[in-house]
């Protein structure tokens, strides 16, 4: 595959990269799904109250009714079941490139 030649503006280095070939696309396919992975991963992290102190977790347990309880910790078991679904395909793209 043809070389081509980049030059950076702020010093006279050049960079070679390789064209665009299928197996980029790959990994690039695989990089979305880990992305969409994270995010959803730290989105039911949020949503599970994860990264709030004790108190203000034991004030949420108090302030809020079972159903809300219930509503929050389903929308937290989808993020993670999204999560783990989309880095398993990540890592299926990994194994069949």
């Amino acid at each position: 595959m043809p070389l081509r030649r980049l030059r950076f503006f702020n010093n006279n280095h050049w960079l070679r990269f390789r064209a665009t070939s299928h197996r980029n696309f790959l990994f690039t396919g695989m990089q979305v799904f880990i992305i969409i992975g994270i995010v959803g991963f730290v989105l039911a992290a949020i949503f599970n109250g994860t990264f709030v102190s004790g108190d203000r977790q034991r004030a949420n347990f108090y302030s809020e009714t079972k159903e809300d309880r219930h509503a929050r910790g389903k929308a937290t078991d989808w993020l993670m079941l999204g999560s783990v679904i989309s880095f398993g395909i990540a890592a299926l793209i990994y194994w069949l490139s």
